[in-house]
């Protein structure tokens, strides 16, 4: 999905293509359907994100995102400007860890909050907070490099509804889970 500023005034008309939602169901797969139309539209946000460089000590990442978008849709609404579907709510990521020489512990954090501004047949979400940790080690042998990376998210076992998936209000992403990574690069 792409857009650029709609200027009122302007000889040119700025168009987005996005996929929205009818209000009917396909009651064969129990999904519902949606109809790809250009609208007029506007959209604004920010995205910014910091990282500490560092080889050994400690190590801190943060980064976070907004968007806020507008369409005139003819389509009912009276060619008022309405809320756009599929938009992502404010979210945010900070990690913080350690690194050591062959070891590589960090802590980090997801959010978002509750995305309420929707299109008229979208379904809003509430925010969530999950939490991790990750253990990497590492270490080379024979002209290769070697890991082993640990891994434990969602440790709270948060319900995550992901605003742009089209199965959020039946399915909901994964909970508390763990895994092990092996790495081998030569």
């Amino acid at each position: 999905m792409t857009a650029t500023w709609y200027r009122p005034g302007a000889r040119e008309r700025t168009f987005i293509v996005a996929p929205c939602a009818t209000g009917d169901t396909n009651w064969s797969q129990i999904l519902p359907i949606y109809e790809v139309r250009g609208d007029e539209a506007l959209l604004y946000g920010a995205s910014a994100s910091a990282e500490t460089a560092a080889e050994r000590g400690f190590r801190a990442a943060a980064g976070a995102s907004y968007v806020r978008g507008f369409y005139r849709n003819g389509n009912g609404l009276g060619k008022r400007w309405g809320d756009m579907p599929q938009i992502p709510p404010f979210k945010f990521h900070g990690e913080l860890g350690y690194i050591w020489q062959h070891c590589r512990p960090s802590a980090y954090t997801d959010f978002a909050l509750a995305q309420k501004f929707v299109d008229r047949y979208e379904e809003t979400t509430p925010g969530y907070v999950t939490f991790g940790l990750v253990l990497e080690i590492r270490w080379e042998l024979a002209l290769a490099r070697y890991s082993l990376v640990f891994r434990a998210d969602n440790l709270l076992d948060a319900d995550v509804r992901n605003h742009l998936s089209r199965l959020k209000s039946v399915m909901p992403e994964k909970g508390r889970n763990f895994g092990v990574l092996a790495k081998a690069e030569f």
